[in-house]
């Protein structure tokens, strides 16, 4: 049954990932409008605490820094919390748009590069990480980075490559193939984030890696007395955007039993280089790795 279940998943993802142009563009649109619901009319033009909290996992965070090489979060929940505690009352003109450079979506998931203007200014860029739900699309994380004076900071050279080299020395090779908990802590942030949608329940879980590191030992065991079991066979990281010091990408890993795991990533950059702060993944990493599907 679970076979089935894979195989069934598997056709559906390239179905999916096979979309006509056309197909792909409404899918993009459905993004953009529940964004739009959610969080630009419902907050930047205005103040529908029904709608915001229609368009948004109640378990969002947004990574804050403290310093320049210390992150916190606050949960979108205690932020709208605050809004209403405070009587913050709708703007008297709607004078911000949000502009969409880029929508990348797979399957159920997606991730996208949200520009706030302010007439002409550029205020803020935002990756969002979003899930589909049974009732639509929800932003499920609350990445940022504010431009001083509309300004577009630039990257320097080098950047693309760091921010790949610290999520596959971290996920791939340290997470999900033959790395030590060391290896994989050390490319994550003071805190990761790891979002999981559950459609048999309609809601989404936080994970934990903490078993995976437990079975990892199981598995390396077994190799150690001739039953190795390499869980990757691909995997390939696409840079989806990098603004200052936040930036977010595509991580798709295919496992030597056929089945295929997506994560988008978001980094922030600490003094100590870029570090995982966010995840939002298709499957269950533990499940994924070690368990027949």
């Amino acid at each position: 049954m679970k076979k089935g279940i894979l195989v069934v998943a598997l056709i559906v993802g390239v179905l999916l990932s096979a979309l006509p142009a056309a197909a792909q563009d409404a899918v993009k649109a459905e993004i953009r409008q529940a964004i739009d619901a959610a969080y630009l009319n419902a907050y930047w033009n205005g103040m529908d605490v029904k709608a915001v909290l229609a368009g948004w996992d109640h378990g969002a965070i947004s990574p804050r820094f403290v310093s320049n090489n210390d992150l916190a979060y606050v949960t979108v929940a205690e932020e709208i919390a605050g809004a209403v505690r405070e009587s913050r009352k709708p703007p008297e003109k709607k004078e911000f748009t949000f502009l969409y450079p880029v929508i990348d979506v797979t399957g159920g998931m997606a991730m996208a590069k949200v520009e706030v203007m302010r007439g002409q200014t550029l205020a803020f860029t935002y990756y969002f990480p979003v899930v589909k739900a049974r009732a639509g699309w929800k932003i499920v994380g609350y990445p940022y980075y504010q431009h001083r004076n509309g300004a577009r900071p630039e990257a320097a050279a080098g950047e693309a490559d760091a921010v790949k080299k610290v999520v596959e020395d971290s996920l791939v090779r340290g997470l999900l193939q033959d790395g030590t908990k060391e290896q994989v802590l050390a490319g994550m942030g003071p805190f990761c984030d790891i979002n999981l949608y559950l459609p048999e329940v309609d809601l989404v879980t936080k994970q934990d890696l903490t078993p995976v590191f437990s079975t990892k030992a199981y598995v390396k065991s077994r190799a150690d007395h001739g039953d190795p079991r390499p869980p990757i066979k691909t995997s390939a990281f696409t840079l989806i955007g990098m603004t200052g010091d936040v930036a977010a990408g595509k991580l798709a890993v295919t496992f030597d039993r056929g089945t295929v795991m997506t994560m988008y990533v978001v980094l922030y950059k600490l003094e100590t280089g870029w570090a995982i702060v966010q995840i939002a993944t298709d499957k269950h990493v533990w499940m994924s790795m070690f368990l027949p599907q």
